[in-house]
């Protein structure tokens, strides 16, 4: 029999940012115990009794935002490390030590997880119970001298600064599996809750302004080696970042429900509904009284944020030919999604304050084919994938003319003449993306109960995004408020993105050892973006970035063990 422990060996290691709805490995892959991720039914090719353990340590990039801690304040971030020692001004003619500048920033992401699970027959089908827990641990630090043209007359003052925001987020899951045969046909469902929790982020930015001290409890993200006048109040400082004004603290649960079946080997098909709903304390800076730069942090008494998500999705692996060892066919998929980001209130049941909603579908059709060899096999999957997102961004006011309140009113809102930024706000959109790309895994056998574990995953998306602004207001002689739009932003991106993983594996009785090498994310982009008002274009640009690694590699170990009957 097949080692077991091939279950867990690449689970989770090839998480590329923005990939398709469907990962090949689970959807048409070969292997069960990577299967069974999409099609639960796939235990009943597992042992029928067997214990695994999983521990798998990543360091993932992170700039400072402890609400969307995916987020950057734009696309041109992309660098979580810098150490600069910067030039002496050519117009400068004094000593060059009374300027000297230099920052030195980092930051990061640390996720631990760890699985414990057991699969057992049982008189009504197999079943298999997994507990796990996954903790992320955030850090961002700068340090260093900033440097900026003097504003009271010639030459250049020094900024010594300092700051640190530290974040913490936790996540306790449980999952079962069922499955048997039914109908003379495999069949499966899995029932996965996921309970999560943060805490409230702690740090600090440190800074000298006008010959005065400050330590104030602000944190920031986004540190640059940049002209900007963001935090020190200084025009042209050569480092910045952004000052979080606000921020939530989430807490909340995840249910995700699937079912698999599989109809003479030809059909394989499964269902998937999720469900997330995340609850967030809002907390908002005050300034002192009569200062712009101390101040503290206050928890809103009356609103909370509230993040939800919903995902729906059908998919069906067909198989069209096979010949010996070869199989080949098309996976079919499609998928219905939504979330929205609200504000409720605390005290009553009411309509929401204001709604940021996204909704959209997802299709493809995906070639395929599976190569079982005489010690391992080969399975390489074709991507074809086209997705739809509406954006619609709304809240609840006053009308003077029903004298109520009217929902779904659309964002009065103005653009960023620029490059679009993280917190920019817009009236509502569409996003439109076509997707490709090819994903190859192999499995080999090389030498008695030692096996080489390989995979190679390239994505090709390219995608567009039009965004509109205005105002909403009530027309003369109207009775409810009616939207004017007055610019519109349009943004494309083609962006590569590649990864992979080797390994190897080890069977030594009933346990299995695995040591696994994920290989970086590498991330090439061009994107242009155009502003226009209803008259004139406003801002029109492009950018083309060298290949940036965006998910750092990491060694991964694994301890399975098959119960003997």
């Amino acid at each position: 029999m097949k080692a077991f422990g091939c279950v867990l060996v690449l689970v989770g290691a090839l998480a590329v940012a923005g990939t398709a709805a469907a990962r090949p490995e689970f959807t048409i892959g070969s292997d069960p115990y990577q299967t069974v991720f999409s099609y639960p039914h796939d235990i009943l090719r597992w042992p029928g009794e067997a214990l695994y353990l999983e521990a798998s340590p990543r360091s993932l990039p992170w700039q400072g935002n402890v609400t969307s801690i995916h987020s950057r304040p734009s696309d041109s971030y992309t660098s979580n490390y810098q150490d600069v020692t910067f030039a002496t001004p050519s117009d400068y003619t004094g000593d060059p030590a009374a300027i000297r500048s230099y920052a030195k920033m980092s930051s990061a992401m640390k996720q631990n997880g760890y699985t414990l699970g057991a699969v057992k027959d049982t008189r009504y089908g197999r079943v298999l119970l997994e507990l796990a827990t996954t903790s992320l641990r955030m850090n961002l630090e700068s340090a260093g001298v900033a440097r900026a043209p003097n504003p009271g007359g010639s030459g250049y003052v020094t900024i010594p600064f300092a700051g640190e925001t530290r974040a913490d987020r936790d996540e306790y899951a449980i999952k079962l599996i069922g499955a048997r045969q039914l109908f003379g046909n495999p069949f499966g469902f899995k029932v996965h809750y996921t309970r999560r929790a943060a805490d409230r982020p702690e740090g600090f930015t440190r800074f000298t302004r006008d010959g005065t001290a400050y330590t104030v409890p602000h944190l920031t993200w986004g540190w640059a080696t940049q002209s900007c006048a963001h935090i020190f109040g200084y025009s042209g400082s050569n480092v910045d970042a952004f000052y979080q004004d606000s921020y939530s603290v989430f807490r909340g649960r995840q249910w995700d429900f699937q079912t698999s079946y599989e109809h003479d080997g030809n059909w394989k098909s499964g269902l998937r509904y999720r469900t997330r709903r995340e609850d967030g304390d809002a907390y908002g800076w005050v300034y002192d009284d009569g200062s712009e730069i101390t101040g503290r942090y206050e928890n809103d008494p009356y609103w909370k944020d509230r993040a939800s998500a919903r995902l729906l999705r059908a998919y069906t692996k067909a198989r069209f030919f096979r010949q010996g060892g070869f199989d080949a066919g098309m996976l079919f998929l499609a998928a219905l999604n939504a979330d929205a980001n609200t504000r409720v209130n605390k005290l009553v049941a009411s309509d929401e304050g204001s709604r940021e909603g996204r909704s959209g579908f997802v299709l493809e059709a995906n070639p395929w084919f599976n190569y079982a060899l005489s010690r391992g096999h080969v399975d390489f999957g074709l991507l074809c994938e086209l997705d739809r997102m509406g954006m619609q961004n709304t809240e609840t006011r006053w009308n003077d003319v029903s004298h109520s309140e009217q929902e779904d009113v659309l964002w009065s809102t103005q653009p960023y003449e620029g490059w679009s930024p993280y917190w920019e706000r817009f009236s509502k959109g569409r996003e439109w993306c076509l997707a490709t790309g090819f994903e190859a895994d192999a499995e080999v056998t090389v030498h008695r109960g030692w096996s080489a574990l390989m995979r190679t995953t390239v994505l090709r998306k390219f995608t567009r995004v039009k965004k509109l602004y205005g105002t909403s207001e009530i027309p003369a002689g109207g009775n409810s408020y009616q939207f004017s739009q007055s610019h519109r932003r349009d943004d494309y991106r083609n962006e590569m993105w590649m990864t992979g993983a080797f390994g190897l594996s080890y069977r030594r009785g009933p346990a299995t050892f695995y040591l696994v090498q994920d290989l970086p994310t590498a991330y090439l982009i061009r994107q242009t973006t155009k502003l226009a008002d209803n008259e004139r274009t406003l801002f029109e640009h492009e950018q083309r970035r060298m290949w940036q690694v965006q998910v750092p590699s990491g060694m991964r170990l694994f301890v399975v063990y098959e119960l003997m009957p």
